[in-house]
């Protein structure tokens, strides 16, 4: 005789000594309303990109748990890496500049996910939890076996990487009038001479600005300066 899922997990739960919680049921549930769902996740938006990854690391590390508990069986000897769905900074994936895209299905999925993790939110003292927080984050690192990787000409000795026009148009999406448009939330920011000499110098810095060909296909073209919302931080910082 065979049962389902929910109803084993159910069985589990109901054990006097370790049984799983309702934060284990629930992240089941959602894996199962994650792989019912799954064929409407063709260029989903990135909201649902990071409720999916949440989801699935809880599993990972819930599963562990139980492991241990269970069959004395401690899986960090296999050293596994949780994959993050995509690599986006959390300008990218939290706070991107864009709207989040992602409609039916899978917005009503991502919807449901995002609803469940508040209502059971990760605790990390727990041993279950529904969906883990994940933070993506790019640092300097000043550790000698770290792979260089080159942004300006000056070093002969680091990695070229080279951007093509949709990676430039993902790092740097903003043009000057939507760089002003995002500063006049900021007190006392005026588009005057002041602000043109803090802006002037960041221009020439790859983190913050490229200037591209508006036709790629024609090198005689126009060429644009655009803007990494990273820039706005820096900018801002004189006004506060």
């Amino acid at each position: 005789m065979t049962i389902g899922v929910l109803p084993g997990a159910n069985i589990v739960r109901q054990y006097a000594q370790d049984s799983i919680d309702d934060h284990a049921i629930e992240n089941i549930s959602l894996l199962m309303e994650i792989r019912d769902n799954a064929i409407h996740f063709h260029n989903v938006g990135r909201d649902l990109h990071k409720r999916v990854q949440e989801v699935g690391a809880a599993a990972l590390r819930n599963f562990a748990f139980a492991a241990r508990k269970w069959f004395d069986c401690d899986l960090s000897q296999y050293q596994f890496a949780l994959m993050p769905v995509a690599f986006e900074t959390p300008a990218g994936v939290i706070q991107t500049v864009f709207g989040d895209d992602t409609k039916g299905a899978a917005g009503k999925l991502a919807k449901l996910l995002a609803d469940q993790e508040r209502k059971f939110p990760f605790e990390a003292a727990k041993p279950f939890n529904v969906g883990v927080e994940v933070e993506l984050r790019f640092v300097r690192n000043s550790n000698a076996q770290a792979m260089p990787v080159i942004v300006s000409s000056n070093d002969p000795n680091a990695i070229r990487v080279t951007l093509s026009e949709e990676d430039t148009l993902k790092r740097y999406p903003w043009d000057y009038r939507t760089l002003c448009k995002a500063l006049r939330k900021t007190p006392n920011f005026k588009e005057n001479e002041r602000f043109h000499k803090l802006r002037r110098p960041l221009e020439d810095d790859p983190r913050f600005c490229r200037v591209r060909l508006l036709d790629p296909r024609n090198k005689k073209s126009s060429k644009q300066r655009f803007y990494s919302p990273a820039i706005l931080d820096e900018i801002v910082k004189h006004y506060v």
